[in-house]
């Protein structure tokens, strides 16, 4: 029998973003919407620690109870590194850091930052809400615009349409993935699609862990290249 796959969507993601690993995994999967994504509530603040905390607040028993495996994309992967320090007494049998970004320049952050300024943004109709989710999450055109993914990336309010994400989750200030990643008891393995330009393999390989290039995919290896993503993990 598989271990529980626990899965962590990336920044501006949402759990439906794993369809397609979790119709390819052959066990239980665990795959939340992050604080501030989806259908889950908001934060006071956003950082790394914060949405670990508001994990362990939400699944406490099912975490604890069970040894699982981890994977966790860009966003996901700095939070699920966050979750294990924490909470060192986690059954987890392996963790995947998939597409992490470790290296932010002053632009990027900035420019993270201006989406936060905006606010949130209406639309008129869903379909327009849903083209523009879509366009700042990074899945077009990887994904339909009808798909569950799109659906669950808006939301209806009396004005029409917004975007599910509090725009306040681009506010998150980059912090060093080495001070969550070393030193954690469960094997890491650090894996990026090979046309990855966010997270390259030079800069993943400082922290002196296994590091995966998947061929044939880019920033999101687990939409484009599932079976690949999960092959990672021992015996699958």
């Amino acid at each position: 029998m598989s271990p529980l796959l626990v899965l962590l969507h990336g920044l501006g993601g949402n759990a439906r973003v794993w369809d397609k690993c979790e119709e390819a995994y052959p066990g239980a999967v665990l795959a939340p919407d992050l604080a501030g994504h989806g259908q889950a509530s908001t934060l006071d603040r956003y950082h790394y620690e914060a949405y670990a905390e508001d994990l362990t607040d939400r699944y406490a028993t099912t975490l604890s109870d069970q040894p699982f495996y981890l994977i966790g994309h860009s966003l996901g992967g700095v939070v699920g590194a966050a979750l294990l320090q924490n909470v060192p007494t986690l059954q987890c049998l392996c963790f995947v850091a998939l597409g992490v970004k470790t290296q932010w320049a002053p632009e990027e952050i900035a420019g993270a930052h201006r989406v936060a300024n905006k606010g949130v943004q209406h639309f008129a109709d869903g379909q327009s809400a849903r083209a523009r989710y879509l366009k700042v999450s990074g899945l077009e055109p990887l994904v339909e615009h009808d798909s569950p993914v799109a659906n669950r990336g808006i939301r209806a309010v009396d004005s029409g349409y917004r975007l599910a994400t509090d725009p306040e989750a681009y506010r998150l200030q980059p912090s060093d993935f080495g001070r969550f990643v070393r030193n954690l008891t469960p094997p890491v393995i650090l894996a990026r699609g090979e046309h990855d330009t966010m997270a390259p393999s030079a800069e993943l390989a400082r922290f002196g862990l296994p590091v995966v290039d998947i061929p044939n995919a880019g920033h999101n290896a687990h939409v484009e290249r599932p079976e690949a993503v999960l092959a990672l993990l021992p015996n699958q």
